[in-house]
């Protein structure tokens, strides 16, 4: 059995009895509400110990996620020390965090993003959702008892207004993009989060026998087998413009052979090569524009259940009035005008003019 650990509190010719007292009571009330700090022999782990034993308690996590844990714990280290014990980490570090995070450059496979001459910074959803990564990490640790409180408890993390000023991509465009697509799969790629409102991972996972040619749909499936907030098995209509854009390219799927490896910037290059302004979130703004032509045309719900979300996010995030139907309002507006006699001043009105008796 282990000898009871003791701790100091000071010189006791730096004590009064009193002062003594209430330091032991302090130190147990400590312990008592945070038993970790004694489990761990009076100290609590470092952030590089903590960030090892909580990456081994998120087994349920996706690959994604995974990721972007582990790039807020890698802006953590950086910020505030791999020897940085958590208890040391105040709720001032937390918001300094933050304001430190927004003047981060942009790495593209290791090396710094330039805007010009200047380094592009992080944008504040970045920001904001690293931070929110961070309250989690160190929520875990809260409620593990390791530490008394979260530091990042009341750091903001929400995310700005998302701005719906996206690019919109007609069927003119999607075919000027699929002539310009190194492989069938590309152009299927392109069709599928255009026309069904896929994301990219979901149209890269999609095989031959999850589409139903009968009926005319497609099911998707969640990666691994494994629901979650962002994969729940759907059933997607197939229109009949993704029906003359798909092509049987062989392979286990329609996407098959197009690699994960820099997708976003070959998309970028082929783009470019068609001709069209270079617009962000190659694919995700493709799902976008989708999802804005059909909550024109069908009922949200119906919509939110193709596309794998939420009427709320649907309404915050994916939804702008699209350039057919402001034409058609315009247009309406436009013929009645057209249609609507110019009063003659001269002339007295009639019965069943406006303004008649």
């Amino acid at each position: 059995m282990a000898p009871p650990k003791t701790v100091g509190i000071g010189a006791k010719s730096a004590l009064s009895r009193r002062q003594a007292e209430a330091k032991c009571r302090q130190i147990a009330d400590e312990h008592a509400r945070v038993p970790g700090m004694k489990d761990r022999t009076g100290r609590v782990p470092t952030l590089a110990k903590w960030a090892e034993d909580y990456m081994g308690l998120r087994d349920e996590i996706k690959d994604g996620t995974r990721r972007l844990d582990n790039t807020t714990i890698a802006y953590m280290k950086v910020k505030f020390g791999d020897a940085r014990r958590l208890d040391q980490i105040t709720a001032t570090d937390a918001d300094d965090f933050r304001a430190w995070l927004g003047k981060q450059p942009v790495r593209r496979n290791k090396k710094i993003v330039m805007d010009g001459d200047k380094p592009t910074r992080l944008s504040k959803q970045t920001v904001a959702k690293h931070l929110r990564h961070a309250k989690t990490v160190f929520e875990r640790a809260r409620k593990r008892k390791i530490i008394a409180y979260n530091p990042f408890e009341e750091v903001s993390a929400a995310a700005p207004a998302v701005t719906r000023e996206w690019a919109e991509i007609t069927l003119d465009d999607l075919d000027a993009i699929a002539g310009h697509c190194p492989t069938m799969a590309w152009r299927n790629l392109f069709a599928l989060c255009r026309l069904a409102g896929l994301r990219r991972g979901e149209a890269l996972r999609l095989q031959w026998d999850d589409i139903d040619r009968e009926a005319s749909t497609m099911t998707i499936r969640p990666e691994g087998g494994q629901e979650g907030t962002k994969q729940r098995t759907r059933v997607v209509p197939i229109s009949q413009d993704l029906w003359l854009r798909l092509w049987n390219c062989g392979g286990t799927g329609p996407c098959a052979g197009v690699s994960h490896f820099n997708l976003t910037r070959k998309a970028e290059e082929i783009i470019e090569a068609a001709g069209l302004t270079a617009y962000a979130k190659p694919f995700h703004t493709l799902r976008k524009n989708l999802e804005s032509e059909w909550l024109a045309k069908y009922p949200v719900m119906a919509v939110c259940e193709w596309l794998g979300h939420a009427p709320a996010v649907a309404m915050k995030h994916y939804h702008k009035p699209t350039a057919e139907l402001m034409a058609q309002v315009t247009g309406a507006t436009g013929t009645i005008l057209a249609q609507t006699p110019t009063p003659d001043p001269q002339k007295p009105p009639s019965d069943n003019t406006p303004g008649g008796t």
